[in-house]
């Protein structure tokens, strides 16, 4: 909003995205730990368990904020998307991987 806009116009703009990818359509790059926690329906205070504990996406500290980048957070879930018989990811999802565990 510039000093001598109107608050009604500033706000029919849209929300303000962290950073963008450059791109004829941007997208956000970045997602706060609440619009993450709508996504993904896991509470707040999950995803703040797994930043202390290990086990969630990748983040990113903006000063006092927390951030998630998009890509990381696709392939987090990727990561965890199970075959049918739920015992290995699917081979068919970027990040899945292959051969047995030892």
């Amino acid at each position: 909003m510039t000093r001598h806009e109107p608050k009604s116009q500033a706000m029919a703009r849209g929300p303000i995205h962290y950073a963008t990818e450059p791109s004829a359509n941007p997208e956000p790059v970045f997602i706060s730990e609440q619009e993450l926690a709508r996504l993904t329906t896991l509470s707040r205070t999950t995803l703040q368990t797994m930043r202390r504990e290990g086990g969630g996406p990748p983040f990113a500290r903006l000063g006092r904020r927390v951030v998630y980048r998009l890509a990381d957070v696709d392939r987090w879930i990727h990561e965890r998307t199970l075959s049918q018989d739920h015992s290995e990811p699917r081979p068919d999802h970027p990040g899945a991987t292959t051969g047995t565990q030892s």
